[in-house]
């Protein structure tokens, strides 16, 4: 099996361009942009948005307001999840200037000594990669990219002229457990399911390769559709054999991660405990660890 199989490939979550430095989480976002969501605070969306501080996690909070929305809600809803899209955008898009409390070049201020540059300037060929976020490192920072392949799942920021052409929003699960969603227009839109055409790539590469690296991705269950099957095929021992490494900050973000999975019922115990190698990787031990140097011999 394994001789059929390519290299490594490379899951890329927020949590790398966090490591580069970069202010890209949500909370930076909303800080930023504070100004403008104040401009619609009639929103009821948005209102509780500020007071609960679910911005925080944006996809999570668009997930709970799809669960708990009512039919007469739908339009509000839709409404909201594009003002969070536009709004986005506009933060990320290399070029603009309109910022509300920050500049741009303090979104996009690279740490140099941070393990997340140390590996954009040593991938190879050996390497594919997918990504979670708009951003482009490599561009931002003008390293060349020796990828094989290089996939944003949910847009890139650099290529993308239109604010529509970004993927924003909660897994296919919500429609199960809010049927208003299933024949509602406004709202099938915010299910990523529908509008990512990167499913079963994705899928294709995490069972063909043998390493898998998640850096910096929590897991979180609104992505769950991308994730769920793999890890139940490394559980069922279908897929056997990979070296599958978790990069994140220290071991707080290791249990985030874990919490995470729970949610979509899958066990990181079970993953740890299957056929596979399974290897955590702390980057706040820097890049001189053994962990991030034996990463780095695979990419």
């Amino acid at each position: 099996m394994m001789n059929n199989m390519g290299e490594t490939l490379i899951i890329l979550g927020n949590g790398f361009d966090l490591d580069l430095g970069w202010k890209t989480s949500y909370k930076d976002f909303y800080r930023a942009r504070e100004n403008n969501f104040k401009e619609y605070d009639r929103m009821k969306y948005i209102q509780e948005m500020v007071k609960e501080e679910y911005w925080y996690d944006l996809e999570g909070y668009i997930r709970k307001c799809l669960i708990e929305m009512p039919k007469e809600r739908a339009e509000e809803l839709n409404l909201f999840w594009q003002l969070c899209r536009n709004l986005m955008f506009e933060y990320l898009k290399p070029g603009k200037e309109i910022y509300t409390n920050i500049r741009e070049e303090e979104v996009f201020n690279t740490n140099k000594e941070s393990c997340a540059y140390k590996v954009l300037t040593k991938i190879t060929n050996k390497s594919s990669i997918v990504t979670f976020n708009y951003t482009d490192p490599f561009i931002q920072n003008e390293i060349p990219n020796k990828a094989t392949e290089y996939i944003h799942v949910h847009g890139n920021i650099v290529n993308t002229i239109l604010c529509s052409d970004l993927i924003l929003g909660a897994d296919k699960s919500v429609m199960n457990e809010n049927n208003i969603i299933n024949n509602e227009k406004q709202t099938l839109p915010i299910i990523k399911y529908y509008e990512t055409k990167y499913l079963d790539k994705v899928f294709s590469l995490l069972k063909t390769h043998k390493n898998i690296v998640f850096y910096g991705h929590s897991l979180g269950q609104t992505d769950a559709d991308y994730f769920k099957p793999y890890f139940k095929n490394i559980i069922s021992g279908n897929i056997i054999e990979q070296n599958i490494y978790f990069v994140t900050k220290n071991n707080k973000g290791l249990q985030q991660m874990k919490d995470n999975l729970n949610k979509y019922q899958i066990k990181y115990d079970d993953i740890f405990f299957s056929k596979s190698n399974v290897v955590p990787v702390y980057t706040e031990e820097g890049i001189n660890s053994e962990g991030f140097q034996s990463l780095l011999k695979l990419i």
